[in-house]
């Protein structure tokens, strides 16, 4: 810890070093014989916010080691000599560590524990008394925050333990702002803004949830696509068109049962004037696409009804259209199929593709990948299907997120130096408490 960069050193060792000042800031000095330890540089009183000694320089030199305030006859803290140069509140502190009684033990750094920083430290006792008195009398023998953390959970009601953790996240925020920036907030200052914030968050989960059961209202008359059953294969296609320029583009998209792309395709044509007959070109696209693809056991799906009926009931009566049934099940012969209508609401990405396909100069397929002008509306159609996003290779590129496991940093918090996820700031708090502000619940 004490090493120096020396000359001409390696990248590796010159990264480690400019590490160790950060490694400082979360560790403590373990007194032993006090040989290693300055009294007023060095962080040693575990029972104070900082670590620090909040008295003056006094008689001795600033660069003064602990062991001048031992007793070597009884290895035990000279009182007389600290009431003299310390203030007695620090006296209180320092009688309370004990003191090696051989010459072997030396002094050595332990981490600074978080079970200290939020819960054991005085500093922090005097926010959680101002708190419920649920906070007041809980007691702990816990060395590990993680415990303490579900200890309360087991005591506390879903609002109080919200409160409880808005408080732990204030308490690392002041910690982290008193190390870098020399900045403390009183017990008083801290908790009414740890209520504060509470209360913010419960008013903004009332106001979100009363949105979302409106919007769940008003939108129980719509529909979504819904995956095919395992082994289906789903081919959805739409038609657009643009009067001004004769345009008609065709939208397809195939989809296995877990809401994964197999294949997606463009196609703009001249346009014809009718509207059924555009989208029984658009359907004669889809279902030679489907032979392209040598799927079987394949489910098309419109939002045309005339067009899905007409193919339905495969009747002699339906005119124009009739062409197109004839010719759909020519190509399909062999391939187990069925069609079925939606509303336009489930059929969206044919759509999408179908719109985009006006702008092309020519047919444009992707196959076992996902085209970006989809990318979003497939993601949240498979999510509200139930399913996740595994298997869009290509789509996970745009959606990459850092994820901190809660649970693994609940069993590492006593290993764990939190000051690195503030790089300086003072700002942020693990997510873990995070996590607890905003009232997730750990099954």
């Amino acid at each position: 810890m004490e090493a120096t960069i020396g000359f001409r050193p390696s990248y590796t060792w010159r990264s480690l070093s400019s590490a160790i000042n950060l490694v400082k800031d979360g560790t403590i000095w373990r007194i032993a014989n006090g040989e290693d330890v300055m009294i007023w540089q060095d962080k040693w009183i575990p029972t104070t916010e900082s670590g620090y000694l909040r008295s003056p320089v006094k008689s001795l030199s600033i660069n003064a080691k602990v062991s001048e305030l031992i007793d070597p006859g009884t290895k035990w803290w000279n009182l007389q000599m600290l009431k003299n140069i310390l203030w007695e509140e620090d006296v209180q502190q320092i009688v309370r560590i004990p003191v090696a009684q051989t010459n072997i033990s030396r002094d050595k750094r332990v981490e600074e524990t978080p079970a200290h920083v939020l819960w054991d430290c005085p500093s922090a006792q005097d926010v959680w008394m101002l708190g419920s008195k649920k906070f007041q009398k809980a007691a702990f023998t816990h060395k590990e925050f993680g415990e303490i953390f579900m200890h309360m959970f087991q005591r506390l009601g879903n609002s109080e333990i919200s409160l409880f953790a808005e408080i732990t996240k204030m308490l690392w925020m002041r910690r982290n702002k008193l190390i870098f920036e020399d900045s403390f907030t009183t017990p008083s200052i801290l908790m009414m803004r740890a209520t504060q914030e509470f209360n913010d968050f419960q008013q903004l989960c009332t106001k979100q949830l009363n949105s979302r059961n409106h919007d769940r209202m008003a939108q129980t008359d719509l529909v979504y696509w819904q995956p095919p059953d395992t082994d289906w294969i789903k081919i959805n296609w739409d038609v657009a068109v643009r009067e001004r320029g004769n345009r008609l583009g065709v939208g397809i998209v195939v989809r296995d049962s877990e809401g994964d792309i197999l294949a997606s395709y463009m196609q703009p044509l001249h346009f014809c004037s009718q509207a059924e007959i555009a989208e029984a070109r658009g359907l004669i696209s889809a279902v030679k696409l489907c032979k392209e693809l040598s799927l079987q056991r394949v489910i098309f799906e419109g939002d045309s009804l005339q067009v899905v009926n007409a193919v339905k009931q495969n009747a002699q009566s339906y005119g124009m259209l009739q062409c197109t049934v004839n010719d759909v099940y020519l190509i399909l012969a062999g391939i187990t199929w069925k069609i079925s209508h939606v509303k336009r609401d489930a059929n969206q990405v044919a759509h999408l593709l179908a719109q985009k396909a006006l702008l092309q100069s020519c047919e444009l397929m992707d196959v076992d990948c996902i085209n970006p002008d989809i990318t979003d509306l497939v993601l949240a159609e498979k999510h509200r299907a139930g399913f996740g996003t595994s298997g869009f290779a290509a789509a996970q590129s745009h959606f990459n997120v850092i994820n901190f496991c809660h649970e693994q940093l609940v069993s590492n918090l006593a290993l764990l130096d939190l000051n690195a996820v503030n790089y300086g700031s003072g700002e942020y708090a693990p997510d873990f408490f995070i996590v607890m502000a905003e009232g997730h619940s750990i099954s």
